[in-house]
């Protein structure tokens, strides 16, 4: 899929690069604040032989309310340390193409990118042939990259005047943050308790951290769970979680009924009514595996799974051996046009760094007819004791990464996917998340 035209009118972001003598210069970089740059790049070579200062200089950058990147040449895209760099993050990664006119380095590094989508680091180029642009949009785009003559190659182009040559200006997509959809409460005083859970004993509550408005917002929607295992982390929300009802102001008591069957049974039921081809976005651990296989035993569809994660891809495959596997993200689905029947985000949707962009992706997939489901979770409170929470934060965090970029509900997801796709998609079905119900919620739109 070629991505539209560059607007004349869109902005980009300014950029200025940090001399390596003021690496550590805080007047420098409000100086660059008041000269109205919004980037900071900074040459790889400056920390090539050790990382680990670079989050420092990084975070002066962000305190000043700009974005920290890094310069960094094609050729030393395959032995940058990609993961320490994440956890450093949010960073800017700007490609400096040593060759632009050789095609081949744009499909390496297309390759590597589609490899290497970590949750902290965006990407960016500078000087980028417009008949290279074709084939890749970047996370965020930088004003007035240098001048570049054009290439050998493009003299015998028939496009060559009409050609602008560097990369035009693209809309700026902010660099994303990833957040938490779990909050804790600990048992504690009284006289501080956020909520007391109602019983024989009555134990009392207390949040972790200054109640914030998504506090307010889940308490409000009846989202506070009892954790009931021991386990260090929670993989089967059903069995571990108590759903807990609110009776009156700060009193909860357990409610009666199981959590999450309602809504595991109305996604149940739509899964089974798919058929053709049908691809799942952000396949993950797929679960639904018996259900899943018995439709593609009995020919009645096709599974597509379509996951950036190359372990969490290769045990998809290992779970649905007939399945089609394919390493790719939501924003850019290695799929042609009109080939699917159905479109599954299950659980991925508040994991898309580009909302609008993915549902688009969806909607250039879907068939006229084709059916699209997604469910994902809000934001939830969990009751547990001092033991639990000490067994939860043993986790190394690097194991436990914040995976969502935002907590929407049902509604905000029928709201995004008719902004984006005009007239596109017949909303069937938005279930939201309430008191009574579980935090997850689901959506059922059909492509127009």
């Amino acid at each position: 899929m070629n991505p539209s035209p560059p607007s004349p009118q869109a902005t980009a972001l300014r950029w200025t690069v940090c001399p390596r003598s003021q690496l550590n210069s805080s007047a420098w970089l409000s100086q660059a604040q008041a000269g109205r740059f919004q980037v900071i790049l900074t040459h790889w070579r400056d920390w090539r032989s050790d990382p680990r200062p670079l989050g420092e200089w990084a975070s002066r950058v962000r305190q000043h309310r700009l974005v920290a990147g890094i310069l960094i040449p094609f050729s030393t895209i395959a032995v940058l340390p990609l993961t320490e760099l994440d956890a450093i993050g949010p960073l800017l990664l700007v490609l400096a193409p040593e060759s632009p006119e050789d095609p081949e380095h744009w499909h390496d590094f297309l390759a590597t990118l589609a490899r290497t989508r970590l949750a902290k680091l965006r990407w960016s180029m500078l000087g980028v042939p417009v008949c290279h642009l074709a084939s890749w949009l970047p996370d965020v785009v930088l004003a007035q990259p240098p001048a570049r003559p054009h290439a050998p190659a493009c003299a015998t182009c028939g496009a060559r005047m009409q050609c602008a040559g560097p990369l035009a200006a693209q809309p700026v997509m902010p660099l994303p943050e990833p957040i938490s959809n779990q909050f804790d409460l600990l048992d504690g005083p009284q006289a501080t308790a956020l909520l007391c859970l109602d019983g024989p004993s009555p134990r009392f509550f207390v949040s972790e951290q200054p109640p914030s408005a998504t506090i307010v917002e889940a308490l409000a929607r009846g989202q506070v769970y009892l954790d009931r295992s021991e386990k260090p982390r929670l993989d089967d929300f059903a069995a571990d979680l108590t759903l807990l009802e609110q009776v009156d102001g700060r009193v909860w008591r357990v409610a009666d009924q199981q959590p999450f069957a309602a809504e595991e049974a109305l996604l149940l039921a739509q899964l089974r009514e798919l058929s053709g081809v049908v691809v799942d976005i952000g396949a993950g651990p797929i679960r639904y595996v018996q259900e899943l296989a018995r439709a593609q035993a009995s020919n009645v569809l096709r599974y597509v799974a379509v996951e950036p994660d190359l372990s969490a891809l290769e045990r998809a495959a290992a779970a649905l051996p007939e399945a089609l596997c394919l390493q790719g993200t939501g924003e850019h689905l290695p799929l042609r046009d009109g080939c699917a029947d159905a479109v599954m985000m299950l659980r991925s949707f508040n994991h898309l760094r580009d909302v609008p962009q993915a549902l688009r992706e969806v909607a250039r997939v879907l068939k006229p007819g084709g059916v699209f489901l997604a469910c994902d979770n809000v934001a939830f409170g969990l009751c547990r004791t001092p033991e639990q929470l000490a067994r939860a934060h043993a986790i190394p965090v690097s194991e436990t990464p914040f995976e969502h970029y935002r907590n929407a509900d049902a509604p905000d997801a029928a709201r995004a996917l008719c902004a984006a796709v005009p007239d596109g998609f017949h909303v069937d079905t938005v279930q939201a998340v309430g008191p009574g119900t579980s935090n997850q919620w689901f959506l059922r739109a059909t492509r127009r």
